[in-house]
């Protein structure tokens, strides 16, 4: 004959059981959070290198504004122009060497390769900028 389970028996089951469910829910809500975490991460990583990029844009905008309209006037620009374009010229750099950090520390697939044809474009604008100074 075959012996009935206890009452005590089905019940520590029933609860074990439910606790162990509990245990899994947890655990795999505990990993999307983390996962939520690392992506939100990345994304205000990706949102700084934006707004150092926009920024690094905006300086290399003016600086070229400045330089095409000296460069297309009659006379030479005075020393207080060049002066300008020189500060416009530092902020430029300033804000690409910043934008070129905030873009290394974000871990996104095929980014080397997007900031190294960057650097080889700014090496071209370095290569420039002496002929058009000389102009």
């Amino acid at each position: 004959m075959k012996k009935q389970p206890s009452v005590a028996r089905v019940l520590g089951a029933v609860v074990g059981s439910l606790g162990l469910v509990l245990v899994l829910i947890c655990a795999y809500s505990l990993k999307e959070a983390v996962s939520r975490h690392s992506d939100s991460n990345r994304i205000v990583s990706l949102a700084f290198a934006s707004r150092d990029l926009t920024t690094a844009l905006v300086a290399f905008r003016l600086e070229r504004g400045e330089t095409l309209s000296y460069l297309a006037a009659a006379s030479a620009a005075s020393e207080k122009n060049a002066a300008g374009i020189a500060e416009l010229r530092t902020a430029g750099a300033r804000t690409y060497s910043q934008a070129l950090q905030t873009l290394q520390a974000v871990e996104l697939p095929g980014i080397a390769d997007h900031l190294q044809k960057l650097r080889g474009l700014w090496e071209q604008l370095e290569e420039l900028r002496p002929r058009i100074a000389a102009a």
